[in-house]
C-alpha cells in the first residue's frame, strides 16, 4: 500500500479525508469533517454521513489485453484498485481541514534550511494565495513542525540537565563554565574537557564551522560588543564580528557571560585563539565601545600591538553623557570632521585653551 500512500499525499487528499480502516491489503478514507444537517423541527443529533470516501484494495489483476480470466492469465500482477467519491455533501470549512503531508514536508524543508518561520509563512504560504479548499498555514502550525523536527536537540522525555549536557557536547560549543554553584564532576568526560577556568563566573562560548570560515576570510578588522538588559536573566551576549564582502557585521564568535570583565573575556579569547590561531594573528584593528575590557583582553591573550578604534556611536554617547556644556560638546564633535592630523591637534589645542 506504499504506492497508494504516496498517491494520496501527492494529491493532498489527506487534508480533507482521514483514514478509517487500514491494513496491508486494504485502506478506507472517509470525510474528515463531521456534518450535521439541521432540519427545522428535528431535535435529534443525527449526523449525515458524507459520501466522500475512497476505497483502496490490493489484488491480482490481469495485465494482458486478451481479457482472460485471472486464473488463465500468465501475466497477472498485484495492483491497487481505487474506487469512491471525492465530492462532499456539505460546505468545506477550512478550519476543519488538516495540513496535508506534502505541505508539512515543504514547510519542514524550508525551516531545516535555516529560513525563519515568519519568512516561510509570509513568502511561501501567504494567506492571500491560499485555496478555498485548503487549510491556511499558521504560525502555530510552523511552531509545531519546528518542534517535531527537534532542531535544537531538545528531548522532552529527558531531564533539562541531560538535554543541556547533550547540547553542550556538540562541537559548536567550544568551552564553558557554569559558575560557582555547579559541580563539574557530574558531567560526562567529553563535556568536562570543555570546562575552562573563569574564577567562578558563568561563561558559554559558541562558534560553528561556518562562523570560523568567515573569520578566516575576513580577519583584518574585528568588532566586539555586548548586549545589555535584553533577557530576563540579565546575562550579556558578547559577539566578535567581522565585516563581510557586503560590509556588514557578521558574528564569528559569541559568548554568553554573567558579567563583562577582562578575566572572563580573556578566558573566552584563549579558546578562540586555539581554534583559529591564523585568523587571530591576522587581526590588525579592534573596534569596540569606550570600555578597555575587550582591547586589554586581546592585548593580553593574542596581540599586544593591536590598534584600538572606538565606535563613533559609543563615543558620541559618552560625550553627550559627560559633557554638560553644549558649546563644548559641539566643538568636540567637530573634531570628527577633520581628516588631517595637524588640523586635528590645532583644533584640540584651541579647545583646551577655552
Amino acid at each position: 500500500m506504499e504506492e497508494a500512500n504516496l498517491w494520496i499525499e501527492g494529491h493532498e487528499l489527506d487534508k480533507g479525508l482521514r483514514i478509517r480502516t487500514s491494513s496491508k491489503e486494504r485502506k478506507v478514507l472517509c470525510c474528515r469533517q463531521n456534518f450535521q444537517k439541521h432540519v427545522k423541527g428535528d431535535t435529534s443529533n443525527a449526523t449525515n454521513e458524507c459520501p466522500a470516501k475512497l476505497y483502496f484494495r490490493e489484488s491480482q489483476i490481469c495485465t494482458c489485453s486478451n481479457l482472460l480470466r485471472l486464473e488463465d492469465c500468465a501475466s497477472n500482477a498485484k495492483r491497487i484498485t481505487v474506487r469512491g467519491c471525492l465530492h462532499h455533501s456539505h460546505p468545506i470549512e477550512n478550519r476543519n481541514l488538516k495540513l496535508s503531508k506534502m505541505v508539512k514536508k515543504d514547510a519542514a524543508s524550508l525551516i531545516q534550511a535555516g529560513i525563519h518561520p515568519r519568512v516561510v509563512l509570509n513568502k511561501y504560504f501567504p494567506a492571500d494565495q491560499e485555496s478555498a479548499h485548503c487549510k491556511p498555514v499558521t504560525s502555530s502550525d510552523l511552531y509545531r513542525i519546528a518542534n517535531n523536527l527537534n532542531l535544537h536537540g531538545f528531548d522532552p522525555k529527558l531531564s533539562e540537565v541531560t538535554n543541556v549536557t547533550t547540547i553542550m557536547a556538540s562541537q559548536c560549543f567550544r568551552g564553558f563554565n557554569y559558575g560557582k554553584n555547579f559541580h563539574m564532576n557530574v558531567l560526562p568526560e567529553n563535556v568536562q574537557k570543555k570546562v575552562i577556568p573563569t574564577n567562578g563566573a558563568f561563561l558559554i562560548c559558541f562558534a560553528n564551522e561556518q562562523m570560523l570560515k568567515t573569520f578566516r576570510n575576513h580577519s583584518t578588522t574585528i568588532s566586539v560588543d555586548g548586549t545589555h538588559g535584553t533577557c530576563s536573566a540579565k546575562y550579556i551576549l558578547l559577539s566578535v564580528l567581522v565585516f563581510d564582502d557586503r560590509g556588514e557585521g557578521t558574528p564569528v564568535y559569541q559568548c554568553l557571560v554573567e558579567t563583562e570583565n577582562q578575566a572572563v573575556f580573556s578566558s573566552a579569547l584563549r579558546i578562540l585563539n586555539d581554534i583559529a590561531p591564523e585568523a587571530c594573528a591576522s587581526v590588525k584593528t579592534l573596534l569596540s565601545d569606550t570600555s578597555h575590557v575587550f582591547v586589554n583582553s586581546w592585548r593580553e591573550v593574542v596581540n599586544p600591538h593591536i590598534v584600538w578604534n572606538v565606535c563613533h556611536w559609543h563615543l558620541e554617547k559618552s560625550w553627550t553623557k559627560n559633557i554638560k556644556t553644549p558649546e563644548m560638546l559641539q566643538d568636540i564633535k567637530r573634531l570628527r570632521l577633520l581628516t588631517k592630523e595637524q588640523d586635528f591637534f590645532l583644533e584640540l589645542t584651541s579647545i583646551h585653551e577655552k
